[in-house]
C-alpha cells in the first residue's frame, strides 16, 4: 500500500479560510505575547533568572496547548498516541523521524494528551533561520530553544552552552531532536538516496539515514550533566494524507486528520558509552523504524503501530479538551480586549511596540539571541550572589 498521497491544494475556500484563521492566530498571538507578556519581564533574566525561566516556560506551554487545540478545532486533526508514558519530571531526549516539516506541531497534541505539563518542559533543536521569524522566532528564543547552523564546529559550542544552561537553571527538560536533520521532502529524499548509494547503505523508503555526529555529541553532553534519564524513541506516521509544509496548512488549510505516534522509552543505562557504538545504536534504531513504518503503512486505516512494548494508549480526556477550548477562547478574547484597552494610549503603545521590535532585532546581533542573553543573565545573577555573600 505505501504512504498516503501528498496533498498541496485545498478542495475549496472553507479549507483556506481555516488556514488563514490559524495563521492569523499564530502570528498575532506570538507577536502579542513576545512584545507585551515577555518583554516587560526581561529584567528578571538578571534579577531572578529562575523565575524568568519558570514564567516563560509556563506561558509558552499555555500557548503550545492552545495552538494544538486550534489544530483539532479548525482542521479536525485526530492524534493517536500509543506506547510508554513520558515522565515530565525527568530530563530526557526525544528522537523522532521527520516525515514532514509539521511533525513538531502535531507532536504537541501527543504531549498534551499524555500530560499537559509536557508542553511546559519541551525544548526543540531546529534550524537557525527559524529564530528570526517575527513573533514565533522571538518566542522560541525566549524559550531557549537550540538553533543550529549545520556547521558542527559552531553548533557544538551552542549546544553545550544551552545544555549547561538547562542544567544550571535547575529544571528538567525534554529536548526534541530530529536526527535526520531535515524532513523527508522530495529533495531531501533524493539527496538521501544519493548519500546511501555513495556510502553503500541500504536505501530507505520511509525515513532518511540519521546524521550521527550531532546525535552522539548531544547524548554525551547531556550525560555529562548526570541528569539525563532516558531517550524516547518516537515514530510518527500519517494514515490519511501527507501535508509536507507549513505553507500548506496556513495558505491552503490542509492538515492530516489521522496522525499516529508510537513512544518507546529507553533508560539511559541501556545506551552504549562508546561513540562508535552510539553511532551503530542510532543506525539500528532507524533501520527498525523503516521496517516499523513499512508495516504501519501496509496495515488497514484503523490500525496503529505494531510491536509496541508497552501498548498503553493515551486519549484526550474531556477535561483536557475543555481546558484547551477555554484556553483558545481566553487567548483570542484576551488579545482583542487588550488591544482595545490600549487604544486610548495608542502613542505609548506604538513606542513600546517599536522598542520591542528593536530589542528582538538587536539582541541576536549583540548576543546571538535572547537564549544567550538569558545565559548571561544567569551568570550575572550567580556573580552578584557570590559577591554579596563575600561582602
Amino acid at each position: 500500500m505505501g504512504e498516503p498521497t501528498t496533498v498541496s491544494r485545498a478542495d475549496g475556500w472553507r479549507q483556506r479560510v481555516n488556514g488563514w484563521l490559524f495563521g492569523f492566530f499564530v502570528l498575532t498571538s506570538s507577536l502579542f505575547g513576545t512584545l507585551y507578556f515577555f518583554l516587560p519581564f526581561v529584567p528578571l533574566m538578571f534579577l531572578a533568572p529562575r523565575i524568568w525561566r519558570q514564567y516563560i516556560d509556563r506561558l509558552s506551554g499555555y500557548w503550545t496547548y492552545v495552538t494544538a487545540g486550534m489544530i483539532r478545532l479548525l482542521f479536525g486533526v485526530k492524534t493517536r498516541v500509543i506506547g510508554d508514558k513520558i515522565e515530565a519530571e525527568e530530563m530526557a531526549l526525544y528522537i523522532m523521524n521527520h516525515r514532514t516539516s509539521l511533525d513538531w506541531l502535531f507532536f504537541w497534541n501527543a504531549l498534551y494528551q499524555q500530560d499537559p505539563r509536557l508542553t511546559d518542559s519541551q525544548k526543540v533543536i531546529l534550524k537557525s533561520s527559524e529564530k528570526y521569524l517575527p513573533g514565533g522566532g522571538w518566542a522560541m528564543q525566549c524559550n531557549s530553544f537550540i538553533f543550529l547552523e549545520r556547521n558542527f564546529q559552531k553548533d557544538k559550542m551552542k549546544i553545550r552552552q544551552l545544555l549547561d544552561y538547562y542544567t544550571d537553571i535547575g529544571n528538567s527538560y525534554q529536548l526534541l531532536l530530529f536526527p535526520e536533520g531535515t524532513d523527508r521532502c522530495p529533495k531531501g529524499a533524493l539527496r538521501n538516496e544519493r548519500y546511501a548509494a555513495k556510502m553503500d547503505l541500504k536505501p530507505y523508503s520511509y525515513v532518511l539515514h540519521p546524521r550521527t555526529k550531532g546525535f552522539v555529541y548531544i547524548v554525551q553532553e547531556m550525560r555529562r550533566s548526570g541528569k539525563l534519564k532516558a531517550i524516547y524513541d518516537i515514530t510518527v506516521g500519517y494514515k490519511d494524507k501527507i501535508v509536507q509544509k507549513e505553507t500548506d496548512i496556513v495558505f491552503e488549510g490542509l492538515a492530516p486528520q489521522d496522525v499516529h505516534f508510537q513512544i518507546i522509552r529507553i533508560p539511559i543505562e541501556q545506551l552504549p558509552d562508546d561513540d562508535r557504538q552510539l553511532v551503530e545504536w542510532i543506525e539500528k534504531r532507524w533501520a527498525n523504524k523503516e521496517e516499523k513504518l513499512r508495516q504501519f503503512y501496509e496495515a488497514p486505516r484503523g490500525e496503529t503501530f505494531e510491536n509496541t512494548p508497552q501498548g498503553a494508549e493515551y486519549e484526550l480526556t474531556p477535561d483536557a479538551e475543555r481546558m484547551s477550548s477555554l484556553g483558545i477562547i481566553a487567548c483570542a478574547g484576551g488579545t482583542v480586549l487588550w488591544m482595545l484597552g490600549l487604544l486610548p494610549f495608542s502613542s505609548m503603545f506604538s513606542w513600546f511596540s517599536f522598542c520591542g521590535v528593536l530589542f528582538y532585532l538587536i539582541v541576536p546581533v549583540l548576543f546571538g539571541g535572547v537564549e544567550f542573553l538569558a545565559i548571561e543573565g544567569l551568570r550575572f545573577s550567580k556573580g552578584w550572589t557570590k559577591q554579596k555573600r563575600a561582602d
